[in-house]
């Protein structure tokens, strides 16, 4: 039987390996972990805005959907942000802060104009097997 010699790996060969190993490991980390996780922590961030509320300056933190609902809220009712926060402050019960209260006024104000008729074109039913359910959670929770 022939036995077979076992060459010694050179110390270039063994460099250009483990050089090898470490750009994909960077790879993997840097493309792959990091990118992931910067899309999910833009999705929970809570973003901190300074805002004027009864003439005073106060800060309010909330998530990207959030400040986007708010938006979306004032230009639909013509107010600026300022003045409906102020409405929201001078209503509140004085247990609650201001942030709570805001969270719960722009899912309330949202909830009272979903009618029937409303989720119907937004197509929010059960005719389809909440198809069109499943994709609106999906496009919601990950803008």
């Amino acid at each position: 039987m022939h036995k077979i010699k076992k060459q010694p790996i050179s110390a270039q060969l063994l460099f250009i390996l483990f050089y090898s190993l470490e750009i994909v490991l960077w790879f993997i980390y840097e493309v792959v972990l990091i990118k992931t996780r910067t899309v999910r922590e833009d999705m929970t961030k809570l973003i901190n805005k300074v805002v004027i509320v009864n003439d005073r300056r106060t800060s309010i933190r909330l998530c990207h959907k959030e400040w986007e609902a708010l938006d979306e809220l004032c230009n639909m009712e013509n107010i600026s942000k300022n003045d409906l926060l102020s409405l929201i402050e001078n209503g509140k019960r004085n247990s609650l802060g201001l942030t709570y209260s805001a969270r719960l006024f722009i899912i309330e104000y949202f909830r009272q104009a979903a009618t029937t008729e409303g989720h119907l074109v937004a197509k929010h039913c059960i005719s389809d097997g909440w198809v069109s359910l499943r994709q609106n959670i999906q496009k919601s929770i990950n803008d």
